[in-house]
């Protein structure tokens, strides 16, 4: 199918302001035509783009903040994990206990005392995650092997505390002067997971009670 020709001659015989109309006419038109059948689909295409691309940047962001957090939080959990090791090296197990509290009275021979009495407390006290046991004890001897035998108790890799010392009965024995000594010792054990149930348990009973007499 033929287009048909166009009609120049009848263009040519126009004035100057009808040809410049039709100039115009047709710049519009085919300005018009690209705007709506490229610019427009494209500055779409480029709209979506720009808010694909935002998107992006702000899960980057969020990312790099998530990452962020987790460095901190594996360092923390680095340094719980370094405490805890250093706690259980402290605080020996239940079956510690027994030979820990042999070595405490042994130091008090080592050290020149005569132990009149090493009695530990049948009751442990509970905690969250460990649990107190205390001793009373009593010796016999010299100002300075008293001072030695808490400074031996000092240097055990388990902690031991001493309180409430009370030095009495002093006495010249072969050129000594001779105390008797007696004091509280604490030392301390991780709770195993049956007793920190039940420490949770309790804990979570005694919550009720307060809650029900409010």
């Amino acid at each position: 199918m033929k287009l048909p020709a166009l009609p120049w001659e009848k263009l040519d015989k126009l004035k100057k302001p009808h040809k410049l109309g039709i100039f115009f006419g047709t710049i519009l038109v085919l300005a018009a035509g690209f705007f709506f059948l490229f610019y427009q689909p494209l500055q779409n295409d480029i709209t979506g783009l720009t808010e694909e691309i935002e998107k992006l940047e702000t899960q980057i962001l969020q990312h790099r903040k998530i990452a962020r957090e987790m460095n901190k939080f594996k360092e923390q959990l680095d340094d719980v994990r370094l405490q805890f090791e250093f706690a259980r090296r402290l605080l020996p197990d239940t079956k510690e206990v027994d030979q820990l509290l042999r070595d405490i009275s042994d130091k008090g021979g080592q050290s020149g005392l005569n132990v009149i009495l090493f009695q530990p407390n049948l009751q442990d006290e509970l905690k969250d995650f460990y649990a107190e046991i205390s001793f009373d004890m009593q010796v016999e001897g010299p100002y300075l092997n008293v001072a030695r035998f808490f400074y031996e108790l000092g240097r055990l890799p388990r902690i031991v505390n001493i309180k409430d010392i009370k030095m009495t009965n002093p006495r010249l024995i072969e050129n000594d002067i001779v105390l008797t000594t007696s004091c509280q010792g604490v030392t301390f054990r991780f709770l195993t997971p049956q007793e920190q149930e039940a420490v949770k348990e309790a804990k979570a009973a005694e919550g009720k009670k307060k809650a029900k007499k409010k």
